[in-house]
């Protein structure tokens, strides 16, 4: 097991491709339920997740900042704007621990102004702004700029990236993002004591007969923290070094929604709660306690303009995560090739629906992390 970093399992056998897993499984005639997505297994279950940790979630968020200063010479942060990365962010700067950069990583497209491509407005209404303002009011840090989508190139010329790239998503994001830092901009911070601090992502809860509570995240989001270069690739929320931060968000939210199972919705069988707004205020409430979990975030939602964009451009099918013409990407014909390998491989009992194209292959969980009634 590699700290940080999911795997899948088939029989006692390990894989870090997902397709290779799930076709291991059709071979031996074994049906979706025979295959485990770990994360982190090995230090987190040496935690008793059911235990609240006393300390308030803004002491662990200081205490998560100090551990990565003093482990690594210099400290990349990745900040999109969104509420994970600025609560980071603030941590370091309002508690007086040194990061070194903040990285914003942009998408462009040939023919598209990047500044009203959807995938940045972002960055651009508010990561870009909040970061200048934090630097005239003297914050100590490099910001950098990068455009990272030459990095989707990384899928190569045959379709057999797909049995060989770890996205289990297929999307630009699986293939490309943990590769941003990879470009020339970095070069001078690759080294083994440079950490990259990714803020993916908020803590999935569950529930059961509206009374079992545990913890469990799907095999969709964990690609960000794979390693790309000489730097070490460091989730600030899903580590393996300081589990009591997510176990301290896993609880602030169950004491919340044992109160508000109105709150929850159907999935996978239980309820749940997950990329729900909620969330925000009830895990950083020293930036966004002022809300009533469920009211609209205090900053820009890029949706609007993004449905703008996407009813006046030609879009790729739901579930392939790009807003833009992904025909006109220079590796199209290769994407396309390796998701009709991949269709053609696997049994339909594996993917959302009759194509991966369409929406993508079915969400393999972790093993459940009780969190008590």
């Amino acid at each position: 097991m590699e700290k940080n970093r999911g795997y899948w399992s088939v029989d006692n056998q390990y894989y870090t491709n997902k397709v290779r897993a799930i076709l291991a499984a059709q071979q031996c005639n074994l049906d979706y339920g025979a295959i485990s997505f770990h994360y982190n297994d090995e230090w987190w279950n040496q935690v008793d997740w059911s235990v609240e940790p006393n300390e308030s979630l803004q002491e662990l968020y200081i205490q998560r900042a100090r551990q990565l200063r003093e482990k690594y010479e210099t400290l990349i942060l990745r900040f999109s704007g969104g509420a994970d990365s600025t609560n980071i962010l603030r941590t370091f700067v309002e508690n007086d621990i040194k990061l070194d950069v903040v990285s914003i990583n942009m998408w462009y497209q040939e023919g598209v102004d990047p500044w009203i491509q959807p995938s940045n407005i972002e960055k651009r209404d508010i990561a870009i702004p909040f970061a200048t303002r934090l630097k005239e009011q003297g914050a100590d840090f490099e910001l950098v700029i990068s455009n990272f989508s030459s990095t989707f190139a990384s899928i190569g010329n045959g379709p057999d990236w797909i049995l060989n790239i770890d996205a289990p998503r297929f999307t630009s994001i699986d293939i490309s993002a943990h590769k941003a830092i990879s470009t020339p901009e970095y070069a001078k911070w690759d080294r083994t004591s440079t950490a990259v601090i990714t803020g993916i992502d908020k803590p999935q809860i569950w529930c059961r007969h509206e009374k079992i509570w545990y913890f469990s995240i799907s095999d969709g989001l964990h690609t960000m923290h794979h390693k790309s270069n000489e730097m070490i690739q460091e989730p600030f929320y899903w580590t393996a070094d300081f589990p009591k931060l997510i176990v301290k968000q896993c609880h602030s939210s169950k004491n919340y929604y044992q109160q508000h199972l109105d709150k929850l919705v159907k999935a996978c069988d239980a309820l749940t709660a997950f990329n729900k707004q909620d969330y925000i205020p009830l895990i950083y409430p020293k930036y966004y306690g002022h809300l009533t979990p469920g009211e609209p975030l205090p900053y820009y939602d890029m949706s609007v303009d993004a449905m703008k964009f996407k009813k006046n451009n030609l879009c790729a099918p739901r579930g392939t995560g790009f807003d833009f013409a992904l025909e006109k990407l220079p590796n199209y014909n290769t994407w396309k090739q390796g998701i009709e390998l991949a269709d053609n491989l696997i049994d339909r009992r594996f993917k959302n629906k009759n194509s991966i194209e369409e929406d993508g292959l079915m969400p393999i969980f972790t093993k459940p992390r009780w969190l008590g009634k």
